[in-house]
């Protein structure tokens, strides 16, 4: 058997049992950071800065701050509460030495909070430009910056406090705002007077009034020709036409009225009466003519001509007169 190489597994395999607890069963402890809102302003502007909190795997009951911050740049104004502790004690300050303290706890004793948020939020003005630091004020277990657990031991490791870094710029030039002009209101437009027009009658009637622009200052002033006034078209040469138009129609109806021909009545067609004449002389009154229905006239035979006589002679012959008895 080769002992050499079986220690040497023996060796590895201790090894990696002392190593994986290690990994196996750390911890992670709480942590303190500074958050500018905005990590780069100007002088004369507002600058929020928030102190946040991350518990790790440890609860915690309260955490005593200590800051630092450069006086000749910043100006503290006010302190806020945030939103990890229900409580917060209120902030105390320095300006000569530049040193802030505050405080957050839970409401009640034995009460922890666990997990990641804001302790409180600050809020300076710069006053100078440059670049500037705010620092947690850490330098062992039991110094100013704590982070407390329910049994009131000191949780935080001060490797662990993160500062925060900002640029102080220049201040800003003021801005200019334009001054509106004034603006002149129109003025009421005035009522143009009108003409009236009477039918039959042209009359004169004049330009109307334009209002005149006011004169540009000009050294040398240039005439203007002024325009010759236009009068406007009267209305007696349309009412004129209308007239005429309205006569013609009426001329030309009335003519068409009295020109239309009217058809002649149909002759009776039921006989005469006939005339008190002599028996010899009355003759056979001849058939009334048929209009609808014309037919020429049989000639006449000799016999007719010579019987039928008329009209009646201008000297009848006398009649006979029956002998006396």
């Amino acid at each position: 058997m080769n002992l050499p190489k079986i220690t040497k597994l023996v060796a590895v395999f201790l090894l990696i049992l002392g190593v994986i607890p290690h990994f196996t069963f750390a911890t992670l402890g709480p942590s303190l950071s500074i958050e500018a809102q905005d990590n780069n302003t100007n002088v004369g502007a507002t600058l929020s800065i928030n102190i946040n909190i991350n518990t790790g795997d440890f609860a915690a009951t309260a955490s005593d701050v200590y800051l630092s911050y450069p006086a000749k740049y910043l100006k503290y104004k006010s302190g806020a509460k945030g939103n990890f502790f229900p409580e917060m004690s209120s902030v105390s300050y320095d300006e000569n030495t530049g040193r802030i303290r505050l405080t957050g706890y839970t409401s009640t004793l034995g009460e922890t909070r666990k997990g990641a948020a804001s302790v409180a939020t600050l809020s300076f003005e710069a006053i100078k430009e440059g670049k500037v630091e705010i620092a947690y004020i850490c330098t062992g277990p039991n110094s100013e910056t704590t982070v407390l657990d329910s049994e009131g031991n000191n949780i935080l490791n001060c490797s662990s406090t993160f500062p925060g870094r900002i640029t102080i710029n220049a201040a800003l030039p003021p801005q200019v705002t334009a001054t509106p002009k004034p603006t002149a209101k129109p003025s009421a437009a005035s009522p143009t007077p009108t003409t009236p027009v009477i039918i039959g009658i042209n009359p004169e009637i004049s330009p109307l009034p334009s209002s005149t622009p006011a004169p540009e200052e000009n050294s040398n002033p240039t005439p203007e020709p002024t325009p010759a006034p236009t009068q406007k078209p009267s209305n007696y040469l349309k009412y004129a036409g209308l007239g005429f138009i309205l006569l013609a129609g009426v001329i030309l109806l009335v003519a068409l009225i009295a020109g239309r021909k009217k058809k002649p009545p149909f002759p009776p067609t039921h006989n005469p009466p006939p005339v008190d004449t002599p028996p010899s002389f009355i003759a056979e009154t001849p058939p009334a003519p048929d209009y609808q229905n014309p037919e020429p006239p049989a000639p006449p035979t000799p016999s007719e001509t010579q019987t039928q006589v008329w009209p009646p002679r201008d000297n009848p012959p006398a009649p006979q007169t029956p002998p006396q008895v």
